[in-house]
């Protein structure tokens, strides 16, 4: 199966970003519910795959660590 996702993943500066694993459904929450099932084998990305702040730096230290792994 192949998923869908886009908003990814929020600035390390948000108060929902929550040292990575995301509040509610806000920032990586969507990573670790995508990763918690063993039928999805990809992930097309459509929309921001970062945002509030589009720095290098922030998409580093927010993206990277998530999906880039």
């Amino acid at each position: 199966m192949i998923a869908i996702a886009g908003d990814m993943a929020c600035d390390p500066a948000d108060a929902n970003y929550n040292g990575g694993l995301g509040m509610g459904t806000s920032c990586q929450e969507i990573y670790l519910r995508l990763a918690a099932d063993p039928s999805i084998v990809a992930v097309l990305t459509v929309g921001d795959l970062q945002y509030n702040d589009g720095t290098l730096s922030a998409f580093q230290a927010s993206y990277d660590p998530t999906w880039a792994g």
